[in-house]
């Protein structure tokens, strides 16, 4: 390959030996000659490439990982040892351990594709695609990893626990809502723009005592109430969740429905403290404890025109106030 300077000779002898008609074509065709044959600066070109960026990382204190991805090594081999069993990644020069830690770079800390392109030496395209292809393959490991609890056990969290045992021996878990940022198409942001005035997905998760995910449903416009989101799932024949069986039950909190194998919160119940005097919380903490009994009796049969609905409610508001009465008894003895 010639020279910049070689060129720039040649252009100078052209233009000295052509005739003046042909000077200006000729002249543009060698200056983009120049411009093409330039040699290009080198970028993303770290002393630590990203494999070797990811060699130190799991060969370092262990709490290097953590902080940059927000897992422990254990977990992160045990994932890429699945990932590899299943041939969940097509094949190719960058590893399943490097595709992992860049998505998580990117999930746990909100890192730019720019951000991560500088770090581990790759192209834009190459981030998004090996970013698409790992949430594939974590997607297919999904049924494997969060399932639902086991209704015929105690959860030994609840067993061993005397501040929960014995109310809470039927609770398997608790359920709530969350919403997520999203970016949905402009013709339907304002079903998905809710009362944070952003647009966002509402999520239901439901957890088991010892910190473990047992169900996600993500996708639900963020304006949709929590008790809808659950409402649906349930007349979902095709969707995974079960709901439990009395005396089975989650907990979950005031955005749902206290019905059958759902344990909700009384509406605006004081929380009152330990050192309070016995006779003013009885005697005020009983008449507040009808009204709300009342309230969400005529709320939830409000709800719905259906005997089965109202039965299951009245199923739960009697469990609720039986098991506030087990918990007040205990405490006054």
């Amino acid at each position: 390959m010639d020279s910049d300077s070689e060129i720039d000779v040649r252009a100078v002898d052209f233009l000295q030996s052509s005739d003046d008609d042909e000077q200006p074509q000729h002249y543009i065709q060698l200056l983009m000659s120049v411009g093409n044959r330039r040699t290009r600066q080198p970028r993303r070109n770290s002393a630590l490439t990203g494999r070797e960026y990811v060699l130190e990382q799991l060969h370092e204190h262990p709490e290097n990982l953590f902080e940059m991805c927000r897992m422990h090594r254990d977990t992160f081999e045990v994932i890429v040892q699945l990932i590899r069993g299943r041939n969940l990644l097509p094949s190719s020069s960058i590893s399943a351990e490097e595709s992992l830690m860049m998505f998580l770079r990117m999930v746990a800390h909100s890192d730019r594709n720019r951000e991560i392109q500088d770090r581990f030496c790759h192209s834009g395209e190459t981030i998004h695609r090996y970013f698409d292809n790992m949430l594939t393959a974590l997607s297919a490991l999904a049924p494997d990893v969060i399932k639902l609890p086991n209704m015929n056990i105690v959860p030994p969290e609840i067993q061993h626990n005397p501040k929960y045992w014995p109310w809470f021996k039927a609770c398997i878990g608790a359920i709530d809502g969350t919403h997520l940022m999203g970016v949905p198409p402009a013709h339907q942001q304002t079903v998905y723009r809710g009362r944070k005035h952003s647009c966002t997905q509402n999520t239901m998760a439901a957890g088991s005592f010892d910190m473990l995910f047992t169900y996600v449903n993500i996708g639900w416009e963020g304006s949709a109430a929590d008790s809808r989101v659950l409402t649906e799932i349930l007349r979902n024949p095709d969707d995974p969740f079960v709901a439990p069986l009395p005396p089975k039950y989650y907990v979950v909190d005031s955005g749902y429905s206290n019905t059958q194998g759902f344990l909700a919160p009384f509406r605006g119940q004081r929380q009152y403290e330990v050192d309070l005097p016995v006779e003013d919380i009885e005697g005020e903490g009983e008449q507040e404890r009808q009204q709300e009994q009342q309230h969400s009796m005529d709320a939830q049969e409000a709800e719905t025109s259906e005997m089965d609905g109202r039965q299951q409610r009245n199923y739960m508001v009697d469990f609720r106030d039986h098991l506030a009465n087990q918990k007040w008894d205990s405490y006054r003895r």
